[in-house]
């Protein structure tokens, strides 16, 4: 708790909470500390009072764009996936060729091999 000889503490407390409307630090200024805000105080205090909001606004905007562009790639190698596994199920069926057989022709990149295969595989498998 912030105690009387502490007064400083309280003005930064006051003039620094995020929380606070423009109205309510204007009031504890003049009440008090005996400070007026008019003019450029005023907007001063205006501007501290919208900062915690702007931080929020920024943070959220830079949060968002970081989600969306994870969730983008994520569901963007997914839909990939699913298009190789869909192709190779055809071509597999269509020229009688083995899953690999259908991976090497649509030239499915090395790392995502076992991926399309592990799927191709449960598609086909019947459920015991």
């Amino acid at each position: 708790m912030i105690g009387p000889d502490n007064s400083i503490l309280r003005l930064l407390n006051v003039a620094l909470d995020k929380k606070a409307k423009k109205p309510e630090v204007n009031a504890v200024l003049q009440n008090e500390f005996g400070i007026y805000s008019r003019g450029t105080l005023g907007k001063e205090i205006n501007t501290m009072c919208n900062l915690g909001e702007g931080l929020v606004e920024s943070i959220t905007k830079e949060v968002t764009e970081e989600v969306t562009a994870s969730v983008t790639a994520s569901v963007t190698a997914s839909v990939q996936t699913d298009t190789w596994v869909r192709d190779a199920v055809s071509i597999m069926k269509k020229f009688g060729v083995s899953a690999d057989e259908a991976i090497d022709t649509l030239n499915i990149p090395e790392e995502k091999r076992e991926v399309v295969l592990s799927q191709i595989e449960d598609l086909l498998v019947p459920a015991a």
